[in-house]
């Protein structure tokens, strides 16, 4: 008698069957996606994590500044002459008028709510943040583009005006402008004025940092 040619086996031939030889041993390597890598990042860094939480907190108060304010009775432009010492216009009770009505105190000579006025300050902040932010990225966007597509003299006079921004002190400049500005500019009044000049400055010399990546990337 002659032996089988092919010997019975529990498990499939790869090579029989055509696909991978494949190790029982070896565990299975999913991929991820660039959304799980940065979220697993992000669970690693502490640090990150307690400034996100931060953040958010602070858009919340932004967002629900009326009802933070309604619920302690005194709006940011109200005024406690009470409050103020008449001889020294200074608040009568220590650490500047604390309480439990006055979580911050409340403001020397005219007696507004401290804390009302940084809720409601919040919202100025998110709104010049987020203004900004999107003055600076589309203009790093574009210039950007034009920079990394065209090349030559563009890309270098680009990039120089990119380097002049970025070694500019940009905080000073917004100082010294926001203290000079008119009440009254091209139908902004007020605090509409003071915005609307802190949006274009801090989107004028913020995107250069925008405008680098996008020229590299293109």
């Amino acid at each position: 008698m002659t032996a089988p040619l092919h010997e019975p086996t529990t498990e499939a031939d790869p090579i029989a069957t055509g696909g991978p030889a494949v190790d029982s041993g070896t565990k299975k390597v999913e991929g991820r996606s660039l959304k799980q890598i940065a979220w697993n990042r992000l669970k690693q860094d502490k640090v990150a994590l307690s400034g996100g939480i931060v953040v958010l907190v602070l858009i919340v108060v932004a967002v629900f500044a009326p009802l933070i304010v309604g619920l302690l009775g005194h709006p940011p432009n109200d005024f406690h002459q009470e409050m103020l010492d008449p001889l020294t216009n200074l608040p009568k009770d220590g650490l500047g008028g604390m309480s439990g009505d006055f979580l911050f105190g409340v403001e020397p000579n005219k007696g507004r709510d401290v804390f009302s006025r940084i809720v409601y300050g919040a919202r100025i902040s998110m709104m010049v943040a987020f203004l900004a932010a999107l003055v600076a990225v589309a203009l790093g966007t574009f210039f950007g583009i034009v920079a990394g597509y065209f090349g030559g003299w563009v890309d270098a006079l680009i990039s120089r005006v990119m380097d002049v921004l970025l070694s500019f002190p940009q905080l000073l400049f917004i100082i010294s402008l926001v203290s000079v500005l008119p009440d009254d500019l091209l139908g902004l009044t007020g605090t509409g004025v003071r915005v609307a000049v802190l949006v274009a400055v801090i989107g004028f010399f913020g995107w250069p940092y925008v405008g680098r990546i996008v020229r590299g990337q293109t």
